[in-house]
């Protein structure tokens, strides 16, 4: 009985420990998104880029982790066209094409869709 008891009791432990280091990721990956808390609305090329884009149904912005730096890139889910754009740091400098540098992003997250979007991220 006691056996079943330290198992269980270092189970627990464990995925404790797994679920407390993936929260804390997952916030410190929040909070360095170019050092702002709103990057769609404090970045203003990525606001302005948003803003192009506000009416397409097809069109989202993604951010993720390249070379460790965060980056943004903009998608289209649009099934009928092949869809290319540009991998951008902090400051808007692009750093390459998507279909160049994917393999590479790691930790990409939904930054943006728009409200009538029929893309189903």
């Amino acid at each position: 009985m006691s056996k079943i008891l330290k198992t269980t009791s270092m189970l627990l432990a464990l995925s404790s420990s797994i679920f407390i280091s993936c929260k804390d990721d997952a916030i410190q990956y929040a909070e360095n998104l170019c050092n702002v808390r709103n990057p769609e609305t404090e970045l203003i090329w990525l606001k302005n880029a948003i803003e192009e884009f506000q009416d397409d149904q097809y069109s989202y912005f993604n951010s993720a982790q390249y070379e460790g730096n965060v980056v943004f890139f903009s998608g289209n889910c649009n099934p009928s066209i092949n869809y290319v754009s540009f991998v951008q740091n902090c400051n808007g400098d692009t750093l390459g094409f998507t279909n160049e540098i994917s393999s590479d992003l790691d930790k990409i997250k939904l930054l943006w869709k728009a409200d009538n979007s029929l893309c189903d991220l």
